[in-house]
């Protein structure tokens, strides 16, 4: 495993730590303060549900770090339009994927969850990598 590819993925494993923290507090503060409560809604979907997507990311940016001089901008653009069709498929749909019709509580629920997870990621991952480090000086005694 090349350096670049691993600096990738740990920083996509400690952006999805953060964010899957962040998530879970969100969704059991929306359960507490709000009485926002689905059965079919479990702790450890909104973990999973974090997390992989997460990584993946930190693997699409060392992909795109190593094929494009733009992979920053890339990335970002690709992180808001998968934000945008993941909210549009998820809870703006009229139909939830157990069948039954996504409401108010659900899109309060999970939008804000939507969106920690694309803005980390988009963000984070290019910030936290390492790859665009300036090389250390040598030294030149």
């Amino acid at each position: 495993m090349s350096k670049d590819f691993y600096n990738c993925l740990k920083a996509g494993f400690k952006v999805g730590i953060i964010a899957a923290v962040i998530n879970l507090v969100w969704f059991i503060a929306a359960r507490i303060l709000l009485l926002i409560d689905y059965p079919s809604v479990k702790w450890h979907f909104v973990l999973i549900a974090t997390m992989l997507p997460i990584l993946l990311g930190g693997v699409v940016y060392y992909l795109l770090y190593s094929a494009t001089r733009h992979h920053r901008i890339v990335f970002i653009l690709g992180c808001m339009a998968l934000l945008i069709c993941s909210i549009l498929a998820g809870p703006l749909a009229p139909m939830l994927p157990d069948g039954s019709p996504s409401n108010r509580d659900f899109k309060i629920l999970t939008i804000p969850m939507h969106c920690v997870a694309a803005f980390m990621c988009a963000f984070l991952i290019p910030a936290w990598n390492h790859l665009n480090d300036p090389a250390p000086a040598e030294n030149p005694a």
